[in-house]
């Protein structure tokens, strides 16, 4: 039997991690996800808060009380606090990256030490995430 009807093809989807400023290189229709405590003004977007930093821990690390490595143990002892938290974010990015790529954005800059990036590697090897 020969089928006429057209295959669709579906490109696969990401998910990334960026921040917010670098918005004009993310790919057409992404879905941006603040993972903030407070998305920028005007934000309408969605919001993961569950993967912000305590205010104490963002307060303590602003003001030269505790280095990278403190910080990168106190967010994740933060993370682990709810021990169903990694399935809920899992279960979350896989519906989303289901209709397009996914952006987890905060407010540093590639390069600079942040939190996405320990999220990312929180997260894996069950979720592949790479930088935009």
């Amino acid at each position: 039997m020969n089928d006429n009807r057209s295959s669709i093809v579906r490109r696969s989807t990401n998910i990334y991690t960026s921040y917010f400023a670098n918005w004009h290189n993310f790919p057409e229709g992404s879905i941006i996800v603040s993972i903030t405590r407070f998305a920028p003004k005007g934000w309408n977007g969605l919001e993961l808060r569950s993967c912000a930093p305590s205010e104490g821990l963002l307060r303590d690390y602003k003001n030269g009380n505790i280095d990278e490595y403190i910080f990168e143990q106190r967010y994740i002892m933060q993370l682990n606090k709810d021990s169903n938290l990694r399935e809920r974010i899992k279960a979350v990015l896989n519906e989303l990256v289901k209709k397009n790529d996914v952006i987890l954005c905060c407010y540093e800059k590639k390069g600079d030490f942040c939190h996405r990036n320990i999220l990312s590697k929180w997260l894996s090897p069950d979720i592949e995430i790479n930088e935009l």
